[in-house]
């Protein structure tokens, strides 16, 4: 019952995982569980817990969904056989076309809801204590991943009011579509440096925020 009471709305989506290396890498790390958020409602669950993860690769297809950095939770649950319906909203891209100062959820909860989420620091330790997230206890995941996907929907319905007309068409034609492509050429074997096209990506931003600022004066 729990994505057929979500209907026609958009769902958030969340991703827990083992980091495999120094960074997350989306192609490598193991997927741990998983986190949905419905209006105000919010569920965790494991990836190895069977039921949970069938409803999962059978209901989500058909149920559109915003995230917060798309590209790495869509490229985990696909690799996992969980392929979820349209991407409706990354609140990461939408910062971007904004100008915000920094495109990462928790900054932009603060800065925009005065709200301080709990970091992952808080949740695995630091140092020499740092553990494993499929090592933590699964109701402090099930906290910290049920935040992510609930305030993701939260700041992309946010930015996306802020998005003037271009902006806004930017981000729906361009910036959104453009996350499945990337998502289906990793997948395919095709090298891609990710971070590098980021930063392109921002770089390209930038210039045409400047140049409509120009066109606008």
């Amino acid at each position: 019952k729990l994505l057929v009471q979500a209907g026609d709305s958009t769902i958030g989506i969340d991703v827990e995982t083992d980091v495999a290396g120094e960074k997350p890498n989306q192609m490598k790390d193991a997927l741990v569980g998983i986190g949905i958020s419905i209006g105000d409602d919010c569920y965790y669950g494991e990836y190895n817990f069977l039921p949970w993860r069938e409803m999962l690769a059978r209901r989500l297809p058909a149920v559109s969904w915003v995230g917060h950095n798309a590209i790495y939770d869509l490229s985990v649950l696909r690799r996992y056989g969980i392929t979820p319906g349209t991407l409706a909203g990354d609140g990461r891209l939408a910062a971007y076309v904004l100008g915000e100062p920094g495109a990462g959820l928790k900054p932009l909860v603060g800065r925009h809801f005065a709200v301080q989420m709990i970091t992952y620091d808080e949740v695995v330790g630091t140092g020499k204590n740092r553990l494993a997230i499929s090592e933590i206890d699964p109701e402090r995941v099930a906290e910290y991943c049920c935040g992510y996907a609930y305030w993701g929907v939260r700041i992309e319905e946010y930015l996306r009011w802020r998005l003037r007309e271009r902006q806004r068409e930017l981000y729906e034609r361009v910036e959104l579509p453009r996350v499945g492509l990337l998502v289906d050429m990793q997948l395919e074997g095709i090298a891609l440096d990710i971070s590098a096209a980021q930063q392109a990506h921002e770089s390209t931003l930038g210039a045409m925020d400047t140049l409509a600022a120009t066109v606008n004066e």
